[in-house]
């Protein structure tokens, strides 16, 4: 499904994940999902988005900390535990390239935990991915976050200083 995804939105559901992980959040949601847009966005989309107050910076400073449920993410693998994961992945066949890859996205799994989008946000990029047939930008993400009626993306709005009948204002000027 994501393979769909520009490479600019795929940046930009990593940062989502990033600040919900930074947040303590165990999901990113939509309001992350702006967040990582706003990082993402092109730029013509970034002047009209900033020229009404629309920034990542404004976002991510409204986006609210939650206490983690769990411990968090395992410790990332120490020398010694990356060596053995790869010699015993090189005794099933894997070559020193494909065992490095394993182990790299090992490592960014026990630092970041894996990508988990919540209901809202997965619809969003669902909605996204059914409404054509070529790839996915960050402009059609922005669009369909801004048609979400989620109440938790509103809030965030408001306390940002902008309306949703703007910020769609603004994407359409740049299409």
């Amino acid at each position: 499904m994501l393979e769909r995804l520009s490479a600019d939105a795929r940046r930009a559901i990593v940062a989502a994940h990033e600040a919900a992980r930074a947040a303590g959040a165990a999901e990113s949601g939509t309001c992350h999902l702006l967040y990582g847009l706003l990082v993402a966005a092109g730029d013509e989309q970034s002047v009209r988005l900033r020229a009404i107050g629309l920034t990542a910076d404004a976002v991510r400073e409204r986006l609210a900390p939650v206490a983690p449920d769990d411990p968090g993410p395992p410790p990332p693998l120490t020398a010694a535990e990356a060596r053995d994961l790869r010699r015993e992945l090189r005794g099933r066949g894997m070559t020193g390239e494909e065992a490095a890859a394993v182990i790299a996205r090992v490592q960014h799994e026990r630092a970041y935990g894996p990508v988990v989008l919540d209901e809202g946000a997965r619809s969003v990029v669902t909605a996204a991915l059914a409404a054509g047939d070529g790839d996915v930008d960050v402009g059609s993400l922005l669009v369909r976050v801004m048609d979400s009626p989620l109440p938790e993306l509103a809030v965030l709005l408001a306390a940002v200083g902008v309306t949703p009948a703007a910020v769609t204002e603004a994407l359409a000027a740049s299409d």
